[in-house]
C-alpha cells in the first residue's frame, strides 16, 4: 500500500488470499502462516473493539486456509561433526566454536550468542562433575535446564581458558 492507509473495508477474503500468495513467494509456508495469524488476531481485536463487524478471515473456508507444515530438520552425524571440527575455515574461531556448540546442544544462535558464565551450572553426580545450562531462551522466553554433552563441555572448557578478556560472556 506504500504510504496510503489500508481501509478495513479493503481487507476481504480475496485480498487475504492475494497477500497469502504474495507472502508464499517471499517466505516459507510456516512464516506466511505466522504473519497471517498476526493479521487474523489484529482483525479479531478490531471486531472486539467494534471497528469492524466480522473478521474477513472467518469468511474463508477451513479447507482454503494455509496450514502449518511439519519441518524435518536434519542433524549432523557425529562423524560429520568431527569432520566439520577438523576442517579449516576462514571464519573467526569463536564463531566456529559457537556453531559447533550449537550443534551439540541444539541451541539457537540467539541463545548461544548471549550465553553467560553465570548460566553454566556444575554439580557432582555419581562421583563425576556434570555440566548444565540454566537459561532463558531468547525466542520463546522459556526457562531451560539442559545437561551438556561431553563435546559441549570440551568447548565450554576451551572458552573458559580463552575468556580472560570477556569475563561475563561465553
Amino acid at each position: 500500500m506504500g504510504k496510503r492507509p489500508l481501509l478495513f473495508t479493503s481487507i476481504t477474503p480475496v485480498w487475504i488470499k492475494g497477500v497469502t500468495n504474495y507472502l508464499l513467494g517471499k517466505v516459507t509456508n510456516n512464516t506466511t502462516r505466522c504473519y497471517l495469524m498476526d493479521m487474523f488476531n489484529g482483525l479479531e481485536d478490531a471486531v472486539m473493539q467494534e471497528i469492524i463487524h466480522v473478521n474477513p478471515f472467518r469468511k474463508i473456508p477451513q479447507h482454503d486456509r494455509i496450514r502449518k507444515q511439519d519441518i524435518f530438520r536434519q542433524a549432523f552425524t557425529l562423524e560429520e561433526l568431527e569432520h566439520l571440527i577438523n576442517t579449516p575455515c576462514k571464519i573467526h574461531p569463536q564463531v566456529k566454536q559457537a556453531y559447533i556448540f550449537s550443534c551439540f546442544t541444539g541451541l539457537r544462535w540467539s541463545d548461544v550468542n548471549c550465553l553467560r558464565w553465570s548460566e553454566i551450572i556444575t554439580t557432582q553426580l555419581k562421583g563425576k562433575k556434570e555440566y548444565f545450562i540454566y537459561f532463558e531462551q531468547e525466542k520463546t522466553e522459556d526457562i531451560e535446564y539442559m545437561p551438556l554433552s561431553d563435546q559441549a563441555v570440551e568447548i565450554i572448557k576451551e572458552r573458559e581458558t580463552a575468556s580472560t578478556d570477556e569475563p561475563n560472556s561465553i
